[in-house]
């Protein structure tokens, strides 16, 4: 099977760090069938009364609309030092040595795993 290597963007919210509210955020996008393949949720490191909700992807009018009911926006990729791919195809240790080597795993699934890079 062929994998498939492209740079993704992310949709982010910076939210309470308090219980429900991933679910919360969720909601709308469930409710407008948005067809998620990454969904992180993480505290900001320094404050432990703030975290990220990041998503994707948003494609469509009704999950576009219902990602920014839910306070969510594009991730300004350009004011961080990552750069964020997703990679498509079996997802084998053997394959994920060739193509990640240096990359942290985010997110794995039988067909799919998501990667962040350090620039």
């Amino acid at each position: 099977m062929p994998v498939y290597v492209k740079p993704i963007t992310l949709w982010r919210a910076e939210v309470e760090n308090q219980p429900g509210v991933l679910a919360q955020t969720l909601e709308p996008l469930a409710a407008a069938g948005a067809d998620l393949q990454i969904v992180m949720g993480y505290r900001l490191p320094g404050d432990r009364a703030r975290a990220a909700i990041e998503i994707f992807p948003v494609t469509g009018a009704r999950a576009l609309s219902a990602a920014q009911t839910a306070g969510l926006s594009e991730a300004a990729i350009s004011a961080c030092t990552w750069q964020v791919t997703t990679a498509q195809g079996w997802d084998t240790p053997s394959q994920r040595r060739w193509l990640m080597p240096e990359s942290t795993l985010i997110s794995s699934s039988p067909k799919s795993a998501a990667t962040a890079t350090r620039l």
